[in-house]
């Protein structure tokens, strides 16, 4: 388990470290998305990114 987390742990930093590559895609997903909310809305992200 421990050496998961390692694993995960530098995984990240590279990811983190990572530009967008579309960032056409990228804002098309987050205006489609915001497009399923309304401003009373919660949201609960989970296990997505570097967190």
């Amino acid at each position: 388990m421990i050496e998961q987390a390692k694993f995960w742990d530098k995984a990240a930093t590279k990811y983190a470290a990572d530009p967008i590559k579309d960032i056409a895609a990228y804002t098309y997903t987050l205006e489609r998305t915001r497009s399923y909310l309304r401003d009373s809305d919660t949201m609960l992200e989970i296990g997505c990114g570097t967190g």
